[in-house]
């Protein structure tokens, strides 16, 4: 009413968790604190704890106005079936198999955890009609095209890598397969978030395929885990009394130790 800002939201904020280094235009959110507006930080997939350390590293608690933080409970909900497939690694018959087949029922959105599954699977489903697929080395126009022709419904099949991991939304979208590791636990649940409850169903799937090499090679896991630890330090994040969480949300552990639990 008087020409201020009443409030600042920054939403999907664990997106500044996937960066090896700050981007540039990050830098400008730690002038947010100055504007003197109440300030939210919201994620479906990180913990409060986490969210407090992003809040700490942009400096918004030092702002006069006060911060709040808002994480997802049970994001992943009920209403869809969830199913692990195994196959082989670094192939993708199986997947382009199950897609073809599901794809006469309803659309389904592949999420892979490498451009070159994507391009794999994209290749391999050429010969079917209104199937599209993007990764981040593509063209900004050429993202948003295919992105917006999804969310219309026009295309039946979306393959992507984890560029399209948020805000792609498809009502006619019954089935995500998601492909290999995606890098850690946050990943994996905004991907299945992308199912959303007036999408599920009984016919409603997330379906993860998985090489039992990738989930049962233990050093390989304790090593990436520890990289993107060392990542998110170098980046200057304060994470020590909150690593516990930072492993089984923000690293390979954690997603290896998901799909070990019972259950």
């Amino acid at each position: 009413d008087h020409g201020f800002l009443g409030h600042i939201f920054l939403d999907e904020i664990q997106l500044m968790t996937s960066e090896g280094t700050i981007r540039k235009e990050y830098e400008c959110l730690s002038r947010i604190a100055s504007v003197g507006a109440p300030v939210t930080l919201l994620s479906g997939s990180l913990s409060r704890g986490i969210l407090g350390v992003l809040a700490d590293y942009f400096g918004l608690k030092s702002s006069t106005a006060p911060i709040d933080v808002i994480s997802g409970k049970d994001l992943v909900g009920t209403h869809f079936n969830f199913e692990v497939r195994s196959k082989p690694r670094f192939a993708v018959f199986g997947v382009v198999e199950y897609a073809k087949q599901r794809m006469t029922t309803c659309h389904v959105h592949i999420i892979c955890a490498t451009t070159k599954a994507a391009r794999g699977i994209h290749s391999t489903m050429s010969d079917c009609p209104k199937v599209a697929c993007i990764i981040g080395a593509d063209a900004a126009n050429k993202k948003m095209e295919t992105a917006e022709q999804w969310r219309n419904g026009g295309i039946t099949v979306l393959i992507s890598s984890t560029c399209a991991l948020v805000g792609n939304e498809n009502s006619k979208c019954r089935h995500i397969m998601i492909v290999d590791r995606i890098y850690d636990l946050s990943n994996l649940i905004q991907a299945m978030g992308r199912l959303r409850v007036e999408q599920g169903g009984e016919d409603s799937f997330v379906t993860q395929f998985l090489s039992e090499e990738e989930m049962m090679d233990d050093v390989d896991t304790a090593t990436a885990s520890m990289s993107k630890i060392n990542e998110l330090r170098n980046m200057g994040l304060q994470i020590d009394n909150v690593i516990d969480e930072v492993k089984m949300q923000l690293t390979a552990q954690g997603y290896s130790s998901f799909f070990r639990m019972e259950g």
